[in-house]
Formats: C-alpha cells, structure tokens, sequence
C-alpha cells in the first residue's frame, strides 16, 4: 500500500466511521498502545471519536484543540518563523505540530491535524480540502496530505467527517500490518520527563484510583518520616560536633591561662590563715566569667573527656536553665555542666570568702551518647577497671583547685517514692554525724563496686550526676570526698571488688529478680581500720 498519500475504501457515512474508531480503540487497548491528538481543522472531532468508545481512557493520554497559530506555538512549539515560509496549513507545520504532541504526551502514537475544510480560506496552491496528517509512532514521524479537494461533497462537515475516517482507517491498517513498527512496550528511558509528570507520579492527582491514592500517600508519608528522621541525626551528630569543638576551644583557653601560675602557698586550708587569706582569681577564671558571668569553676576527671567549665545559676530554676544551653547561654541539646543552683562554692566577695562551702556539692550534666559531658561517667558502670585507673576528679572554683577522690558510683530512680528512694541531690548538708553517716552508707550499700577509701565525718562531698537508660528515670550518681591534707589521693582505690548485695531501687526489681538481703553482714563507714 502506498502511505505517501492518505486513500479512502468506503464512502464515509456516520455509522461506518463509528464502527471503524471503535475498531480501532479495541486493537489499542488489546496492543496496550496509548494516542494523543492535535487538531486544527477538525476542532477536536478526532478526540470526541475517540473518547466515545466505553474504555477509550486506559489509552487516550491527550486531545488538544491547536485552532489558532499562537497555541500551536505556545503549546507544541513549532516556530513563528515557519508559519510565515510555510503557512500554518502545510506539510512542515504538520510535522512540527506531531513532534510537539509527542514530547508533551508521551503517547506511543501522536496524531496532528492542519488543513482548510471550507467553506473560505483555499487558495489555487492549496484549495479548500487540503489537509495534512502528521503521525509519530516511537521514532518514526511521517506527514500524509489527503487531497480531498477531489470530494464531489466539498462541504466543512463532510471534509472534517472524512479526515476523521482517512485517520481512523489508516491507524487501523498500520496496527493491522505493521504490527513490527510499533512499540509493543514502552521505553519510558527515552521519554523525557516533565516536572509535572513526575509530580504527578508522586502525590495524588485527579483521575487516580483509590488504591493509587493510598499508595501515594503512603509512600509520601514514609518519604516524610525518613526526612524527619534524616534531619534528627543530622543535627544531633551536628550540635554533638559543635559541642564538642566549644569544649576543646573553652578547656584549651582555661588551661593555657592557668598553665604557668605557680600555685599559691596560702591554699593549705590551714585555719589560722583562713582569717587573712585574699582570694584571687584564677587567670583562667578571669576569661571564661567574662563569657559567662555564672562560671563558678571547672571539673576535670584526667585522663578522660570530661574537662569543662562549671556554672552556676542562683535562681530557682537554675536546675533546668542550663540543661538546654551552653556556656555561651545559646540553644544546644548537650547544655552545660551545672552546680545545683542551692550549693555554695567558694563563694567570695571583694577577696574575702563569706560563705562556708556546702558540704555536698551537686554537680549535674547530660549523659551525651558520644560520650561528651557526663557520657564518660557511664564507664564507671561498664568498663571493667576504669575505677582503678580513673578514681580522682578534679573540681576547681574560680579561686582554688580541690581533688576528690571516688569512693561509690551507683544507680538510683529520680522518681523513687518505695523505701528504696534515696534523693541524695537534696542531700547538701548534714544536720549531725549521724546524718552523715546514714546518707554515706546508703550510698555504699547501693554502690556497684567497694573499694578502701575510707570516709568520715566532716569530709567534704562530691555528687556528680547524670542520665542513665537502665530504666527512663535513672540516674548514675558518682560520688567522691575531698582528698585530705598530706594524703595520697590515690590510697584505697586499688583494691576494687564487686558488690555481692546492691541495694537497687524498686523499680529495678520489675525486670530482676530481687536478690537484696537487708540483713546481710555490712561493713560502713567510718571503716573499722581506721
């Protein structure tokens, strides 16, 4: 058969021409190939055709009515410049017009249609029913001109009517004959994408299907949380890094400034000097109180991370204020090592000491999961030997430097109201001996470890607290007493050995069996060598 030209079989009657679209659309649904139209001189009649047909919508992708040579332009692109050279009825524009088609619709077939159907507008060149076909399938472009001029019936509805069935019956004998010429499954690697198409595959759209809907839904709900998630760990890695680079820059400021002030003679905390001491500032206190104003001192535990400024808020709520900020008072989750806003610490005004210490002191911070603030304490608990090799801490005010040394680490329930409660952060001083000895047993009765450092009434204490995720509301409490005049600070803390009768709080006991023996042999404090 000869496609250069377009050749009518039947005289074209309504009947036939519906018979024939129906045919068609049946062999594109059987062969799963999709159509797209634009029209000119039909006005739109090639998709109404088309879309009569019960299930017409599986492969119609698009109708669109190119009357006018601006929408030709706007919308399929073919240039300004060729309807001036060719005229807008022509074999170029027709051409332009199915590649336009084909790269807004995607279709596996495209169809254009340009032409005169009467009763003005011919000319000699190109008189009324002259019309030109453009057709893409896949790769493949081709124009066809019908010459229906030759028409005994030259009227506008019977061109139109027999342009429609030349189109119709032309596509019928290509999927018929040429079933090799037609893409039998999409290459949809070489269909370019458009925003909206892809828009279109994500989110729900008007025609989809319920269950496309939920689909879409779901995976857009699935895209929101792992986002949401993506961006948690990002910043929690983020503000943990620049957490950790403020407390290098902070302890490298502290510590160059104190490195080469020789210690004070005067710091022996002999009583007949306490009367006329004058107490200067440290040089690296002078730099961190003009960050902060409620420095208070620095705790370092060596060899560990654990090296930072401590502040201290005197309100009421300066047990929460610093939980969320860092020494520069700016937003941050892993906030600021913090004395209880109640504890008085080397509390001094115009050099002179006006206020006795407490005789506990409450230090708080974050156990951070990277191991940054008071994440390192967690070790005390889980590492084998870490006591022995780390049982000093190092707690400076802005004027001196004391050491403590560790003599229990142990867990408690924040929340406690069973006889298992022990709230030692409302322990800051001791009505009497017997007071401090209760409060300094209950805390070895419930320490992990035992160890000889002996402790005895009028010893300073040192509390440091933080999470811990044995259960939601428990805390590690780590608890030291100054190291005396003339003592080795490390006398008594080589000798570690498990505790064979912890007292844990009651909540604990919800997931373990409860092996405490409350009248189980008990060596307190003060020790009996002593």
């Amino acid at each position: 058969m000869n496609y250069d030209e377009m050749v009518q079989s039947n005289e074209v009657t309504p009947e036939n021409l519906d018979k024939l679209v129906t045919d068609v659309v049946k062999l594109l649904l059987i062969k799963g190939v999709t159509i797209a139209t634009a029209e000119s001189c039909t006005g739109g009649l090639l998709s109404e055709l088309i879309t009569s047909v019960p299930g017409a919508s599986k492969i119609f992708e698009i109708g669109v009515c190119t009357y006018s040579n601006k929408i030709k332009h706007e919308y399929l692109g073919v240039p300004k410049s060729m309807f001036k050279q060719y005229g807008a009825v022509s074999r170029q524009v027709a051409l332009a017009m199915v590649a336009g088609l084909q790269k807004q619709s995607g279709a596996d077939i495209c169809i254009s249609v340009t032409g005169t159907a009467g009763p003005g507008g011919g000319t000699p060149e190109k008189p009324v029913g002259t019309v030109y076909v453009g057709i893409s399938c896949g790769k493949k472009r081709i124009v066809k001109l019908l010459k229906l001029w030759q028409l005994e019936d030259r009227s506008r509805d019977n061109i139109r009517m027999n342009t429609a069935y030349r189109v119709f019956e032309f596509l019928q004998q290509m999927l018929e004959v040429m079933p090799d010429n037609l893409p039998q499954k999409r290459d949809l690697s070489s269909q370019k994408k458009t925003y909206k198409d892809v828009l279109r595959g994500l989110v729900p759209w008007k025609g989809d299907s319920v269950p496309e809907v939920i689909r879409k839904i779901v995976f857009l709900a699935a895209v929101l949380v792992f986002s949401v998630c993506l961006f948690l760990i990002v910043d929690y890695y983020w503000e943990n890094y620049k957490n950790r680079q403020l407390g290098n820059e902070i302890e490298e400021i502290y510590e160059d400034a104190n490195k080469n002030v020789l210690p004070d003679s005067s710091a022996d905390n002999a009583e007949e000097q306490a009367a006329y001491k004058n107490w200067e500032l440290k040089e690296g206190a002078k730099l961190l109180l003009e960050r902060n104003k409620d420095v208070v001192g620095y705790i370092k535990i060596p060899g560990t991370d654990i090296s930072y400024p401590v502040v201290q808020r005197r309100k009421e709520d300066g047990n929460e204020y610093y939980l969320n900020k860092n020494i520069d008072k700016e937003d941050a989750k892993a906030g600021t090592i913090f004395l209880d806003w109640r504890n008085y610490f080397d509390y001094v005004v115009d050099g002179v000491k006006v206020l006795e210490n407490s005789q506990n002191l409450i230090v708080y911070g974050h156990d951070m999961k990277d191991g940054s603030m008071f994440g390192g304490l967690q070790q005390y608990e889980d590492v084998n030997g870490f006591y022995s090799e780390h049982p000093v801490i190092e707690l400076s005010s802005n004027y001196e430097t004391y050491k403590y040394k560790i003599f229990a680490y142990f867990i408690i329930d924040a929340e406690d109201e069973s006889d298992t409660k022990f709230d030692c952060w409302n322990y800051l001083n001791f009505a009497g001996e017997e007071d401090f000895y209760e409060f300094v047993n209950n805390a070895k009765k419930r320490a992990l470890t035992f160890n000889d450092v002996d402790v005895r009434y009028g010893d300073q204490l040192l509390t440091l607290s933080t999470c811990n995720s044995v259960f939601d509301t428990g805390r590690l409490i780590v608890m030291a007493r100054l190291v005396r005049d003339g003592e080795d600070p490390y006398e008594g803390t080589d000798n570690v050995r498990d505790n064979p009768n912890i007292l844990w709080p009651s909540i604990y006991y919800n997931w373990n069996d409860n092996t405490y023996d409350p009248d189980a042999e008990f060596e307190g404090y003060p020790l009996t060598t002593e």
